[in-house]
């Protein structure tokens, strides 16, 4: 399991942080799309989890706050709907 699917399953918030080598060499996303960063959300519902869910993001999209809320109801209503 690589470090952004190792730190979103321990948090209920979203994990991003700037791809590296050292963190994201095992990552089947690095390096694919090198104006695209990576959000990742632990799926879950009534304390479950299902799983992650990730997704590509341009790079100039990361920090927006709309963009992030957006991503974040996915995640619930993925959660909500495997219920």
């Amino acid at each position: 399991m690589n470090t952004c699917f190792k730190k979103a399953s321990q948090s209920d918030k979203i994990v991003y942080f700037e791809p590296n080598q050292e963190d994201c060499s095992d990552c089947p996303l690095f390096g694919k799309l090198p104006d695209y960063h990576e959000f990742t959300k632990r799926i879950q519902f009534s304390n479950k989890i299902y799983g992650l869910f990730s997704a590509s993001i341009p790079v100039t999209l990361v920090k927006d706050p709309l963009e992030q809320e957006l991503f974040v109801r996915i995640a619930e209503d993925l959660g909500q709907a495997l219920y």
